[in-house]
């Protein structure tokens, strides 16, 4: 049942670029990035389904057991909101 909900919450995220998407790949890629930036691991012990789930805590890393985490809708449309610039950034 993820792909549905993935590809909802991929929607969503386009309609909140509004006109800076523009159907190319790099824009595709960038909401892939918000998707899995924002994504975050499932913790051992959680149970899904009634099977108890212990993933490898890779960060970062798709696994067989969660793929690339829980996705967070509310985070990845903020990221999609949010304008970047290095001014921004502490270094």
């Amino acid at each position: 049942m993820a792909a549905p909900h993935i590809a909802g919450l991929a929607a969503l995220i386009i309609q909140a670029m509004e006109s800076e998407y523009d159907y190319f790949l790099k824009k595709a890629n960038q909401v892939k990035n918000y998707l899995c930036g924002t994504a975050t691991e499932v913790m051992v012990g959680e149970r899904a389904n009634g099977i108890s789930n212990s993933p490898s805590i890779d960060r970062g890393e798709k696994d067989s057991v969660e793929g690339y985490g829980k996705a967070h809708a509310d985070a990845a449309i903020e990221a999609a909101l949010t304008e970047y610039s290095w001014n921004n950034c502490n270094r």
